[in-house]
């Protein structure tokens, strides 16, 4: 069975391979592989409740604070400096925002790194585009609610 085998073998390795390497890394390109990973994203993210709905309850918090806090300044030198402190509130919100992503995009970047990267399903470039694109939506919904 042993030289049966080794015969097999050898005979294997003298033949030339059927495969034509076509040059390419990965079986499709890199639009349809950003297509792919965007769809996927968008339907984790669309799954994920919890993350939307912080997100969501982050920015209508802070609006309301942010609004409520600052409400009928005046037009006076003091209360522009208060305008000015209005905005600087505005710009935390993106801490928070970003604090919440962390966790989700290093969860999905260990899936990325065990299984999809290891396969050659998609590169890189498509994972980091797709998370990012279907952020996006979601980003617009929430500022507009700001």
């Amino acid at each position: 069975m042993e030289r049966e085998f080794d015969r097999l073998v050898e005979e294997a390795d003298s033949k030339p391979s059927a495969n034509m390497d076509d040059g390419n890394e990965f079986a499709t390109t890199l639009w349809q592989q950003v297509r792919i990973v965007t769809h996927r994203a968008n339907v984790s993210l669309f799954r994920n409740t919890d993350y939307i709905t912080n997100n969501l309850a982050l920015h209508i918090g802070s609006a309301l604070f942010n609004g409520f806090s600052f409400w009928m300044i005046g037009d006076r030198v003091g209360d522009l400096q208060m305008r000015l402190f209005t905005i600087l509130n505005f710009i935390f919100v993106a801490p928070g925002v970003i604090a919440q992503l962390q966790p989700l995009f290093i969860e999905r970047r260990d899936i990325f790194e065990t299984r999809e990267r290891k396969s050659k399903l998609y590169s890189w470039k498509a994972f980091i585009t797709g998370l990012v694109v279907s952020e996006i939506p979601y980003l617009l919904i929430c500022a507009f609610l700001y």
